[in-house]
């Protein structure tokens, strides 16, 4: 049996299994065995922490991959780990924010590296020189590694000028827009969740886990709640979360009653048994009209049903993400 090392901040990374989880992983090693390689980094678990202690409990097998030559530092690790549970789980958009958001520390780290070595930034045929520290976002204040506001202040130095100067000019890192690439989010949902996760009672976090409500509206409650002592800000969390929830509710009744009514209808066209004969009697004993009015009724008739096809159609190209 492998000896193998767990590094608790690594382990921290990966979301803990509900204990159903951890019940049904537990039968399947002890009836089929540890089927996933346990993955290492200098002999230290970077993916499968659970697997391996319940192995190492139940004396059941395991296989080993070894990484250590795929990564330089903890940080990369770090890394590799968040980005491997998003392939590997279905987590909702904001778990994946808030396991972005424990490479914050690394990164701005990384932005106060790059400055201070003088890393160099080459986009197309200029080199530009930022401010010290500062990150430009779309939807957020301008401010630098530590949130202090950045004055606007770019210096370009041209093609022409550009081997006048050294070389090595320092960029920032956004700090944000990184996080936001690693978790596959706009930076600004990454703004919301870490005023969510800094600020928002447990209660709302939980809600905006698991999807019962959305990320903006945690946001919306936890800033109207900020101010509130910690007491007052539960309660008050916890009226304004019910609210959504009824308001949700009351969304779900109507989408349930517009949906009976299309299967419904369906249901009905699908039932029907129309036949050449049954047109022809129709046309026969309906009140006497011009064939010409029969005829642009029966056009309306298809082209509200062609219409009520691509809202079908459409439908189907609906792509639920949870």
């Amino acid at each position: 049996m492998n000896d193998l090392k767990v590094n608790q901040e690594f382990k921290n990374l990966i979301p803990a299994l509900t204990e159903e989880e951890r019940t049904e992983l537990e039968k399947s090693i002890l009836m089929f065995g540890c089927r996933d390689k346990i993955i290492t980094w200098n002999n230290t678990i970077i993916d499968g922490h659970n697997r391996y202690e319940i192995c190492t409990k139940n004396s059941v097998g395991f296989e080993v991959l070894t990484m250590d030559y795929d990564f330089e530092n903890d940080e990369e690790v770090k890394q590799w780990i968040i980005k491997n549970q998003f392939a590997r789980r279905n987590i909702s958009i904001y778990q994946r924010s808030v396991l972005a958001l424990q490479l914050k520390e690394s990164i701005s780290k990384k932005a106060k590296d790059n400055l201070s070595t003088g890393g160099t930034r080459h986009e197309g045929n200029q080199y530009t020189r930022k401010m010290e520290g500062c990150q430009k976002s779309d939807k957020v204040p301008n401010v630098n590694i530590n949130g202090v506001p950045c004055r606007s202040s770019n210096k370009t130095i041209s093609e022409d000028n550009k081997h006048k100067h050294d070389e090595s000019i320092p960029f920032s890192i956004d700090t944000k827009k990184e996080l936001a690439k690693i978790a596959g989010v706009s930076h600004d949902t990454i703004h919301k969740v870490e005023a969510i996760e800094k600020e928002a009672p447990e209660v709302i976090k939980e809600a905006a886990k698991e999807n019962v409500i959305s990320i903006n509206k945690a946001y919306n409650i936890t800033k109207e709640i900020k101010n509130l002592e910690e007491e007052e800000k539960k309660s008050k969390a916890e009226e304004l979360l019910n609210q959504q929830y009824q308001e949700k509710a009351k969304q779900i009744d109507k989408e349930k009653k517009i949906a009976d009514k299309i299967a419904d209808v369906i249901y009905g066209i699908l039932i029907l048994a129309v036949d050449e004969e049954k047109i022809r009697y129709y046309l026969e004993y309906s009140p006497k009209e011009p064939l010409e009015k029969h005829i642009e009724r029966c056009d309306q008739a298809i082209q509200k049903i062609e219409e009520i096809k691509k809202i079908f159609e459409n439908m189907k190209k609906i792509k639920v993400v949870k």
